[in-house]
């Protein structure tokens, strides 16, 4: 039996949820959620803080 980490987990089920971009603000805290979400085919994009990865997700979800 092989186990699964939590971070493939929630990268799995939100690539299953139609996820395609993740925005988020680098460093240690997200390293592993945003590296399983590559690893799944999901395009995560790092920002300097957090009030601009909420304007470009935003941005992205009116262009998309």
């Amino acid at each position: 039996m092989t186990s699964i980490d939590g971070a493939t987990l929630i990268a799995r089920n939100l690539k299953q949820q139609g996820v395609q971009y993740m925005f988020g603000v680098v460093g240690f805290p997200v390293f592993g959620i945003a590296q399983a979400a590559q690893r799944e085919g999901i395009t995560y994009i790092g920002m300097r803080n957090e009030q601009s990865a909420s304007y470009a997700a935003q941005a992205a979800g009116y262009l998309m």
